[in-house]
């Protein structure tokens, strides 16, 4: 073999070397295929996708496979109209009604356990807090709505750093039951619900005008059992049941009419 030959083969093997080379240390996050391997490697604060590992880790929602109860609220006779809520890192609140007391109450679990909450309750011999529907805030803070029967009336309450509050939505009769709760994605209540004094389907919502309220369907006895979704830009969806015709029904609103 020529000197020229051994010169040609000398100069392959080394090209063959200094690629594998090249290849061993290029770092992972250079190439597209490396991504799962780069995120591998980085710490997992860094990594957006471990937000929900790290709440459910953190929260009770966790442990050995199977069913999990716990008590919330042994208190008296309570737990009639739940309404429940995993709040952003994975806790459980829960809205309902004190049957013992006639009132509202709310319950949240945090890494110390549970704590429960009187919400707002009324005179003895009549009851506040049936039919409840609870949303969270981004923030996680509780917003509830609710019927009083002592006044027949709807309403909502939320919470903030400063306590409760509680307002009055709608007194046109006996109105509040089977309330269905959402927030608008600027954070205003919307809230759909049975008229019992007209057997009307009734659809509430507050602007920075106040609270707002329309008769969405009143054709026999319609509205109980309503569910609540808003489209991304805020218009209302309702499931309903019409007792008259023994139908499920669906509404829902696009601009106004």
């Amino acid at each position: 073999m020529t000197t020229k030959k051994r010169f040609i083969i000398t100069l392959a093997v080394a090209a063959i070397i200094l690629a594998s080379m090249a290849a061993v240390a290029t770092p992972l996050s250079a190439g597209a295929s490396n991504a799962s391997k780069a995120a591998v490697v980085t710490t997992h604060t860094a990594r957006g996708g471990n937000a929900s590992t790290t709440a459910v880790k953190s929260s009770p929602i966790v442990g050995a496979a199977g069913w999990h109860t716990q008590v919330a609220d042994s208190s008296a006779s309570v737990g009639m109209y739940t309404s429940l809520q995993l709040t952003p890192t994975g806790w459980p609140a829960i809205s309902y009604y004190d049957a013992t007391n006639q009132a509202l109450k709310y319950a949240y679990k945090d890494a110390s356990g549970w704590h429960n909450q009187l919400v707002d309750g009324a005179p003895s011999s009549w009851s506040v807090g049936q039919y409840t529907s609870l949303a969270l805030t981004s923030a996680g803070w509780p917003a509830i709505s609710y019927f009083d029967s002592y006044n027949q009336t709807l309403k909502y309450t939320y919470k903030d750093a400063s306590g409760w509050h509680n307002q009055v939505v709608d007194s046109t009769g006996t109105v509040g039951w089977y309330t269905s709760l959402a927030l608008t994605p600027t954070g205003w209540p919307a809230i759909s619900y049975y008229d019992k004094g007209n057997g009307d389907l009734k659809y509430a919502w507050k602007s920075s005008t106040g609270w707002n309220t329309q008769a969405v369907d009143s054709a026999g006895d319609v509205g109980q059992y309503t569910s609540l979704r808003l489209t991304t830009e805020g218009w209302p969806a309702i499931s309903y049941y019409d007792k008259t015709n023994a139908d499920l029904k669906f509404a829902y609103k696009y601009k106004s009419a």
